[in-house]
């Protein structure tokens, strides 16, 4: 809390190093109360020995902060999704195994976003998709309800097959299959040819399995390999949420 004012309160309560009774919401209504008088305050001519302490914590803070700061960006800059620490850093994250993912995923493993019901959406062509969500409001849910969520990523999958539009004879790149759920739904309705890329070992070995279940391996042709070291010549490419595993700087060369 103290080096990261704005992001520090809330992962504090996430990590249980504090509580509040009977509901944190009352104490972050106190928080805000407590900062508007805090600036109403600060209209009245503060003493010296308050400017000097405070000049003094704030530039110790200062120092604290941009020491932590550079420590992160340097942790960062070493986690580059380089060819070579692209694929550990996806080890340490989908390498942990199947089975934990199964505990919050839907029977699909489709881990990008879902389309809930509640959603319209809108789309034109002219040059690209246009694509505009207009939200209702959800019903609550009482409890832990996967079929909903279920019902939501197939809508979702079903949507984006239509925004590619396969044709029998498309040969497809998908960058980043996942536990290649995608892969299987799409060819199941468009009898294309399918090629998938992973870098997870535990992704690649589920997806392969669903796939031979399904009876597809004619069709879908899935790999351990990083998408800069894909060759090969495609009809249609697609990605679902793969740019945050793709960094920044290597965005021009994702894209290309």
């Amino acid at each position: 809390m103290l080096l990261d004012q704005k992001m520090g309160l809330g992962e504090a309560y996430m990590a249980g190093d504090w509580s509040a009774h009977p509901d944190p919401k009352e104490l972050l209504k106190l928080l805000i109360r407590a900062k508007k008088q805090h600036k109403r305050s600060r209209s009245r001519k503060p003493s010296l020995l308050t400017i000097c302490l405070s000049l003094l914590g704030e530039t110790a803070l200062n120092l604290i902060r941009k020491a932590v700061n550079t420590y992160r960006y340097l942790q960062h800059r070493i986690r580059d999704n380089t060819l070579s620490q692209s694929a550990k850093n996806i080890e340490d994250h989908y390498d942990l195994g199947n089975d934990m993912f199964r505990m919050f995923l839907d029977p699909s493993m489709t881990y990008s976003c879902a389309l809930f019901q509640g959603t319209s959406l809108l789309m034109e062509g002219l040059g690209g998709y246009h694509l505009t969500y207009f939200a209702e409001p959800l019903q609550p849910v009482e409890q832990v309800d996967f079929k909903v969520l279920e019902e939501a990523q197939h809508r979702k999958m079903d949507t984006l097959i239509d925004m590619l539009n396969p044709s029998s004879s498309d040969k497809v790149l998908e960058i980043g299959c996942g536990w290649g759920a995608f892969a299987i739904k799409t060819v199941k309705r468009s009898k294309c040819e399918w090629t998938g890329l992973t870098i997870s070992h535990e992704q690649l070995d589920w997806a392969r399995q669903k796939v031979e279940e399904a009876g597809l391996e004619d069709k879908i042709c899935l790999r351990y390999q990083d998408y800069r070291l894909s060759t090969g010549q495609y009809d249609k490419v697609i990605s679902i949420e793969m740019i945050e595993a793709v960094g920044q700087a290597f965005l021009p060369q994702y894209f290309q």
